[in-house]
């Protein structure tokens, strides 16, 4: 047996991520970069989320001064007909004290014709990092392209400060049978569940890291020890109620939850 090592490892976007571009704002020299994404308002960096780098991106919300209807939005033309996709990650809401308007991660589809439909969206509105994901099966008409969308909220009026949301550590993971391009990851396989001190979790490829995410977005490091095609992850300290286990191989990352007796 060896015990797994915890050295957080920054993702870009690697095997089963690669269709987004900069889903931590940042460049393999860890600055800031937000290529590949579009922007209805200015936006500006700010430093990482939890465990997620350097960097995370400001947002202004919708009616922010200087600022209409804000979108922070990336298409991902490599989604085809028939496919199931998660799209994951941590936002906040940077100036809490002022606004803490609804934000978080949706899909939309963008048709032959320009028009445009949404999803329905993970949500949360606090000034708390916290990990959102939301699946999406899509059925896709000829010129139809899937776009991911940072949902930075609305507040009412044009006030006189600025008010911003966060977003980081932006991932998508392939749920499908059938992908057109990288192979999609085996999901995580986990007993027992609900659990009381160990968990037990099947992998077909190495962890890289292994957390766990509470139902408040605080983010823990647990015991793993790494049994070969199975990790030992050590719960006991966590509340009770329901986790995120999160467990990042080098094709992306996995996540399961469980309920902590």
């Amino acid at each position: 047996m060896r015990a797994l090592p915890f050295a957080l490892l920054i993702v870009c976007c690697s095997s089963a991520s690669a269709q987004l571009a900069n889903g931590s704002f940042e460049d393999g020299m860890g600055n800031y970069a937000d290529s590949g994404w579009v922007s209805t308002c200015s936006t500006s960096p700010m430093s990482g989320g939890p465990g997620l780098g350097n960097w995370s991106v400001l947002v202004p919300h919708s009616n922010a001064p200087g600022c209409g209807w804000s979108r922070l939005y990336q298409f991902v033309p490599s989604i085809a007909d028939g496919e199931t996709w998660t799209l994951s990650g941590w936002c906040a809401n940077f100036t809490s004290f002022w606004a803490d308007p609804y934000i978080g991660y949706r899909f939309g589809v963008k048709d032959a014709l320009g028009n445009l439909s949404w999803n329905t969206a993970a949500l949360m509105n606090t000034g708390v990092w916290t990990y959102l994901q939301v699946t999406n099966s899509f059925t896709l008409a000829p010129g139809d392209t899937v776009f991911v969308e940072c949902d930075p909220g609305a507040v009412s009026g044009l006030g006189g400060n600025q008010v911003w949301a966060m977003f980081d550590g932006i991932e998508l993971t392939s749920l499908s049978t059938s992908v057109t391009g990288p192979t999609a990851p085996q999901p995580l396989r986990i007993r027992p569940n609900p659990v009381i001190d160990r968990l037990w979790v099947a992998m077909d490829e190495p962890a890289e890291d292994v957390q766990v995410i509470a139902a408040d977005g605080s983010v823990h490091s647990p015991l793993v020890i790494d049994h070969g095609n199975t990790l030992e992850v050590d719960v006991t300290g966590e509340a009770s109620g329901m986790h995120v286990l999160l467990v990042r191989t080098a094709t992306g990352v996995r996540t399961a939850r469980f309920v902590q007796l």
